[in-house]
């Protein structure tokens, strides 16, 4: 049996639509929105996700992954003589100037490894690709950034910083914060092809903690025997790149404000669509309450309502937010929208909704019966 507010709501079905739009908009305008931010900032702690490494040795106060300061590379040598450490190893992320043959100039950020070290690559990247790094003057770039870069092959060559650098392979997933190509190289070149002279210096020293030890109390001892360092644990890195780019930048501030405000718009939606058919069928309404109706049950009535052009609103939101997220990456910007978020994005509409029947809501409960039947 049908119940008596889906039939209610059916009983206009333009109207029906239009709220069922006004949802479905909203949910995907949302989705979206914090999928595309989850998207970058999933992308700005990638390095940091992707090392076996649990510690973190850095310049002080360095806010996050993509804005290293340099440090001495003697540093992992000094961290090595520590008990507890499995090995400890220099990496390179730091910025340099793309300028290629056609004259085009790009900023980018550099990534170097040692490779025959302890850190794996943080990109997919293939292993013959690998191999040809050892050569001089070579790097990898991500393949997402070829066409920015004006690179259609392997064996294009352009300038780093003044030096002469080939593209000898490339790597996949390679996408930070600030969306800059990166370029992978060798180590002891990579410092030769980025903005700061690195000479005897290096971007961070990555910390892998012995068997048996607490990571913890290995952090204490490098803080106790490294000066002019900052010893953070992977999560707290991480915590500090997101809070970086979410507070101090202002950016979360504005795609959350954004991600409330179509939520608001569904919400406006539903309302004017209820109050509507409640004034459409006021005289129902009341000769309902006459007969013995309870003001909490009309109320019941809307709440249900407010339900069902929740849920259904919702449900054509993410078989949208599903379609335009393909449509979105098709465009290389990072969007990741994982179940959690969905549901999420659901329960708050449907309670949003269901908040918007309470403006329908208090006309009815001020109606009087006998005012129906005296216009």
């Amino acid at each position: 049996m049908i119940p008596v507010a889906f039939k209610n709501l059916l009983h206009n079905r333009a109207r029906l639509a239009v709220a069922l739009g006004g949802v479905a908009f909203s949910v995907v305008l949302t989705l979206i929105e914090l999928g595309i931010l989850l998207g970058f900032l999933k992308n700005a702690t990638a390095v940091i996700d992707r090392t076996p490494a649990e510690l973190w040795v850095m310049a002080p106060q360095t806010p996050n992954q993509d804005m290293s300061h340099p440090i001495s590379d003697r540093i992992a040598g000094q961290t090595r003589s520590v008990p507890g450490v499995a090995w400890a190893e220099n990496l390179i992320f730091d910025w340099g100037v793309w300028k290629g043959a056609d004259g085009r100039q790009e900023n980018v950020q550099i990534i170097g490894i040692d490779l025959d070290g302890h850190i794996p690559l943080p990109l997919i990247a293939e292993k013959e690709d690998l191999e040809k790094l050892r050569r001089p003057n070579t790097v990898l770039l991500d393949t997402a950034e070829r066409k920015r870069l004006g690179v259609d092959r392997v064996g294009v060559q352009a300038e780093l910083w003044g030096r002469r650098a080939e593209i000898v392979g490339f790597t996949r997933g390679g996408r930070t914060f600030t969306t800059a190509a990166i370029l992978v190289a060798q180590y002891d070149q990579a410092k030769e092809f980025t903005f700061t002279p690195m000479g005897g210096q290096t971007s961070f020293v990555q910390v892998k903690v012995a068997d048996g030890y607490r990571v913890e109390d290995v952090q204490e001892r490098l803080r106790e025997r490294l000066s002019g360092v900052e010893v953070l644990t992977g999560a707290e890195f991480r915590a500090r790149t997101i809070r970086y780019w979410l507070v101090t930048t202002g950016v979360g501030t504005g795609f959350l404000i954004s991600a409330l405000m179509g939520l608001l718009v569904g919400g406006a939606v539903v309302a004017q669509v209820l109050y509507a058919n409640v004034v459409e069928h006021l005289k129902e309404f009341g000769v309902m309450k006459a007969l013995g109706a309870s003001p909490w049950w009309q109320t019941g009535l809307l709440l249900e309502q407010a339900a069902y052009v929740g849920l259904g609103g919702c449900a054509l939101g993410l078989l949208s937010s599903a379609g335009l997220a393909r449509v979105v990456e098709a465009t290389q910007t990072p969007i990741w929208m994982p179940w959690p978020l969905m549901l999420c994005a659901l329960a708050v509409a449907v309670v949003i909704c269901l908040a918007a029947s309470m403006v329908p809501a208090a006309k009815l409960l001020r109606l009087e019966p006998a005012a129906v039947f005296m216009s």
